[in-house]
């Protein structure tokens, strides 16, 4: 089954240069809706994004993916393939936002350019929790006259 997220961001970048929609064309006027289906999806799909992004009109270009972590299907394969094409098209920059799991790291180690920030830090979301919590506590008995 094809990631709606690869999908999405074919979408997008054939929206904002419609001369991309070229490449979408050449795939789907022979197939059709066919070519879209379980079955060809992922392999249709890869193809033209790979088509899209080779071509010479589009310009440096950032693709974001936020949340990657709660991509349910395919997330192995789509994130082989965000590897494959940011070591080939490094005009196209990937930036993949997801929580700290092991497969994922593992996978987006093998790319060639990268740079990882950790935003993870569990005394840090703590006690941002806290001081949240604690603020609207303050907030709410203020507005309702408790006692504090």
């Amino acid at each position: 089954m094809l990631p709606p997220i690869l999908r999405g961001l074919l979408y997008l970048l054939v929206d904002q240069d419609k001369s991309l929609l070229s490449h979408v064309r050449k795939h789907y006027d022979p197939a059709g809706k066919p070519l879209f289906e379980p079955v060809n999806a992922w392999v249709a799909v890869s193809e033209i994004f790979m088509n899209v992004v080779k071509d010479v009109s589009l310009l440096r270009t950032y693709l974001i993916i936020d949340a990657l972590d709660e991509c349910i299907n395919d997330v192995s394969q789509l994130l082989d393939f965000i590897v494959k094409m940011s070591s080939l098209y490094p005009r196209v920059k990937w930036i993949v936002s997801s929580r700290n799991w092991p497969s994922i790291e593992e996978r987006l180690n093998t790319a060639t350019h990268k740079l990882c920030l950790c935003l993870e830090n569990e005394g840090s979301v703590s006690t941002a929790v806290s001081l949240y919590i604690k603020h609207k506590v303050d907030q709410l008995a203020q507005e309702k006259n408790y006692e504090r």
